[in-house]
């Protein structure tokens, strides 16, 4: 299986079409300024289900993180490398 990548995209093509006229337009009006988003303090794991959850400074828990999948993968290269 592969390994990770740069998490950057391959490259930028042209696409046909996209820009008819060649130039950009007028640039619009500024937004309104955007909530910051929540900082993580902390991570409660859970060793039976082997998933760690980000808490955040807003009190509220993130998205659990699947640890299992990267710990499996991980053991999988080490034993492949002995």
């Amino acid at each position: 299986m592969g390994g990770f990548g740069s998490g950057r995209p391959a490259g930028r093509g042209k696409v046909e079409g996209a820009r008819p006229h060649g130039g950009r337009g007028e640039r619009g009006e500024r937004g309104e300024r955007g909530v910051p988003a929540a900082r993580i303090t902390a991570w409660e794991t859970d060793e039976n289900t082997l998933v760690a959850c980000p808490l955040l400074q807003t009190g509220h828990r993130g998205p659990g993180l699947r640890l299992r999948p990267v710990l499996d993968a991980y053991r999988d290269q080490v034993n492949l490398d002995e």
